[in-house]
């Protein structure tokens, strides 16, 4: 459906995805960003926006299915607060790091958009953090992903990542510590290669005592500038609390009134796209995994067991052990089937062991590492041959590889990088 809409300076409507949206006309605000005339803009049918006209204009949009348009009620949309705060924010002197916290589907990645939409305006080197491992739009999912700014945005999944930290999961817990460490790291290289304004997206968890002193943790090491959170009086009160005696500055934004709350099989479907954006023209390569680095395995980290053990580990056990590993605390066994517990407990180790079936490394999700160790982009890993210790691995990378990073996540590649589920303790 194609309508011309002629709007009055100061006039607000709220455009719902997909459409595109071309000024024929005056200006427009949306998230913070100005478009003139000539310009044009598409809304993904996953977003809605405000979209307000900063004098008398005429706008042509393009609804598609599911598009439509509306008029806010009096003092429903929350933009004119939005950017009052955004704009406070960017005007304040010396380098800036803002943290965005709420809840799942409050607004944060929005008013990250917005917020480095208003720093664009102001001349600002801008750079954004996503740090939301389950619905990454920066990065894949399962990586911390960080980029500079360098034009208007509506939706965070318009940039591309140039750094990335891998996590290896789509959620933070277990994993806190790795994520704090990724985006303390991540927030320095940014400030060392010219940013004045570093944005952090944050992921939704936030509700119980783990995820509020993981919150806690993350504001401590990144100690922000300033803190917006969205959504949430309660966690607003709470965050206050945490930066009294700072010099952190804390806003409390209210989320949209209207917003398009993603259900389970939504975001299923994002993390689906998100994981086929960094894997176009990926390819099968062969990794010989004695001549680079295999970081979070258990199998490869420890001592091999000799030949003579792994013989009476597999007549004790009643099947073939490929290959073995000990470390200070743990036995790590690879086998062609599994073995009974009964066993398992037979063998009188008073260390954990833990049994790794040959072919269950299928479907890993893995990050690939340069020379420096850097992470460069994801990968799947298809299966091991154990005899030539050589990997395949179905990734878009192409350079030198230094390491491997094993996580916690399985995609099945064939069905369009669907997740199956997480790893054990000891994937491979």
């Amino acid at each position: 459906m194609r309508i011309s809409l002629e709007l009055q300076s100061g006039e607000t409507v709220r455009v719902f995805g997909p459409a595109r949206l071309t000024m024929l006309k005056g200006h427009v605000m949306i998230l913070g960003a100005v478009f003139s005339e000539g310009e044009s803009v598409e809304i993904d049918r996953y977003r809605s926006y405000a979209v307000k006209a900063l004098d008398d204009s005429v706008v042509e949009l393009q609804l598609g299915e599911r598009g439509s348009l509306e008029k806010p009620a009096e003092g429903e949309e929350v933009i004119e607060k939005w950017v009052e705060v955004a704009d406070e924010i960017v005007s304040s002197e010396g380098a800036k790091t803002v943290v965005m916290l709420g809840p799942v589907d409050a607004g944060k990645s929005s008013f990250t958009a917005l917020l480095a939409n208003r720093g664009l305006q102001k001349g600002l080197r801008v750079a954004v953090i996503d740090a939301d491992i389950g619905q990454a739009d920066v990065g894949p999912p399962g990586f911390i992903s960080a980029t500079f700014v360098d034009r208007k945005i509506l939706w965070l999944r318009w940039l591309r990542a140039q750094r990335l930290r891998f996590i290896g999961s789509n959620t933070p817990q277990r994993l806190e510590k790795r994520v704090i460490s990724a985006v303390v790291d991540l927030k320095h290289l940014l400030f060392e290669e010219g940013a004045e304004l570093v944005a952090v997206d944050s992921d939704g968890w936030v509700h119980g005592m783990h995820a509020l002193e993981y919150k806690m943790e993350l504001v401590r090491a990144l100690r922000p500038t300033h803190i917006v959170v969205v959504g949430d009086e309660q966690l607003y009160e709470t965050v206050r609390g945490w930066v009294r005696a700072s010099k952190t500055r804390v806003y409390n934004v209210s989320q949209p009134s209207v917003v398009y709350t993603r259900d389970r099989e939504d975001r299923r479907v994002l993390r689906s796209e998100a994981y086929r954006r960094f894997f176009e023209n990926a390819s099968v390569r062969r990794i010989k995994l004695d001549e680079v680095g295999v970081i979070g395995s258990c199998l490869f980290n420890g001592r091999p067991l000799p030949p003579d053990q792994l013989e009476s580990i597999s007549r004790m056990l009643g099947v073939r052990v490929i290959r073995g590993a000990e470390t200070i605390d743990s036995i790590v066994l690879l086998v062609d089937e599994q073995p009974r517990q009964s066993a398992v407990e037979r063998l009188g180790y008073e260390k954990n062991v833990y049994i790794v079936r040959r072919g269950d490394e299928k479907g890993l999700y893995v990050a690939l590492l340069d020379e420096n160790l850097e992470e460069k982009a994801p990968g799947v890993l298809l299966g091991i041959d154990y005899d030539s210790m050589e990997a395949e691995v179905y990734t878009s990378y192409t350079g030198p590889i230094g390491a491997i990073m094993i996580g916690y996540l399985k995609l099945n590649v064939e069905e369009g990088f669907v997740e199956e589920g997480r790893a054990p303790r000891c994937p491979i």
